[in-house]
């Protein structure tokens, strides 16, 4: 945000207030926009096992949920307010738009990174729930 207006005017972009505890988006649901946190935290987990393992929290300034626009594909993650969160949403066609802009070397290099994310979260949740079969078994 610059001077309450977002860098992002004008496109479709629009700021949401989320209170505490609230659910931003869910695992395994369309991912269609992503959001940029101007004021609060984010919570992001995974369910293992039924049970849930934060995989990191996004602060002020911070992008989460892009992966899954930008991919078209379904969130790998949960997001939840921590305390009152006010977000800057990011529309798909955002994402389409800059991506089309960028050179290829740029596009090829995203989709990389995102896939890298995938594979290791993908690894961290494996990991989990062979330590939580280890645990049930002992």
């Amino acid at each position: 945000m610059v001077n309450g207006t977002s860098k992002f005017s004008g496109v479709g972009v629009e700021i949401q207030t989320f209170s505490p505890n609230a659910v931003i988006f869910r695992e395994g649901k369309l991912g269609v926009c992503a959001y940029i946190v101007t004021a609060g935290e984010v919570e992001i987990s995974r369910n293992v096992g039924g049970k849930k393992v934060v995989l990191g929290v996004v602060g002020k300034n911070g992008l989460f949920g892009e992966m899954a626009p930008i991919e078209d594909t379904r969130r790998m993650a949960t997001a939840i307010a921590t305390r009152e969160t006010t977000c800057t949403v990011i529309p798909r066609h955002v994402f389409e738009e800059k991506m089309a802009d960028a050179d290829v070397f740029m596009g090829a290099l995203v989709r990389v990174l995102i896939n890298n994310v995938r594979n290791t979260t993908d690894l961290l949740v494996e990991s989990e729930e062979a330590r939580a079969g280890q645990h049930e078994a002992a």
